[in-house]
């Protein structure tokens, strides 16, 4: 049974699309495909390719519903990281680190930071992917660095050669650029994915510190100024999809980290998967909101 919604590759679809595709038609796609590593030299050929596949179910291109809630953790929701990329440098406590999956909807890496920053009541206020969305909107429109915005653009039109960024630079404004693309941000669901650039940005609105494990090429990436109170750590599954990743006690899965508690429980063991590990550092630090 083919997974197919046209015959050919659809007008206008990006490489997000395509892997958001594979993914729901059952298809992994083990490396990104501009690494060369699938030997798909272009968006076409990867298209082809990926709708010739025979797949167990018929799929469905991804849909663009909102959602704007969070998910609550219970009892039941969590499983052990299912990689053994890192258990062997993880010091065995491998099995410690459970995994939720908080939300989907093109809104994945914002539920999974709602859902650690509810855990602590973070500001004294209730967070969900909307109210993320809209606070990095705004960091955008009143205080991203022109030089940054303008890399981002280029960035998305560039290597993944997104169509809303191709007409974004087009236009040659950089104060339109700006609005829009913070509209796109703003707007729940597919309109935008949460991706570096937003980590990046709550990382500094915020003053939190994330790491990051990528499945796909078994790196972890630490966004990291260690004056910032708080660590989460989030699971980054085939390019896809973003998880949150809690640590196992004695009482319960805890989802946000003090510095204290990362450097002695969690930071040991990182740290022994040195070699896999890249740290970001922001050297910025601004006020919370």
């Amino acid at each position: 049974m083919k997974c197919t919604v046209k015959q050919n590759c659809p007008k206008g679809w990006t490489q997000r699309d395509l892997r958001q595709y594979a993914k729901k038609c059952g298809i992994r796609l083990t490396h990104p495909p501009k690494s060369g590593k699938t030997g798909y030299k272009t968006m076409a050929q990867l298209c082809d390719a990926i709708l010739e596949q025979p797949t167990p179910s018929g799929g469905t291109v991804y849909s663009k519903r909102p959602i704007k809630t969070t998910c609550t953790i219970s009892a039941g929701s969590w499983e052990d990281l299912p990689d053994e990329y890192w258990y062997d440098c993880l010091n065995d406590i491998g099995h410690n680190f459970q995994i939720s999956d908080c939300g989907g909807g093109g809104d994945c890496q914002f539920h999974a930071i709602a859902t650690a920053l509810n855990e602590i009541k973070f500001l004294n206020q209730s967070w969900y992917p909307g109210k993320l969305r809209s606070a990095v909107a705004d960091y955008i429109v009143t205080r991203y660095p022109s030089g940054q915005l303008m890399t981002s653009i280029q960035s998305y039109s560039e290597e993944l050669e997104e169509e809303w960024a191709i007409k974004l630079l087009e236009s040659g404004d950089i104060e339109s650029i700006r609005t829009k693309f913070a509209n796109r941000i703003r707007k729940c669901g597919n309109f935008f994915w949460g991706d570096d650039v937003t980590l990046s940005i709550m990382h500094i609105l915020f003053n939190l510190n994330f790491v990051i494990f990528n499945n796909d090429t078994g790196s972890i990436f630490i966004y990291e100024n260690q004056q910032f109170p708080y660590y989460i750590i989030l699971y980054y599954y085939d390019e896809l999809h973003y998880q949150l990743i809690g640590y196992l006690t004695q009482d319960d899965v805890k989802t946000t980290f003090t510095n204290d508690e990362y450097n002695d429980h969690i930071k040991p063991h990182i740290n022994g998967c040195q070699e896999l590990i890249t740290v970001i550092v922001e050297s910025e630090r601004q006020a919370n909101l």
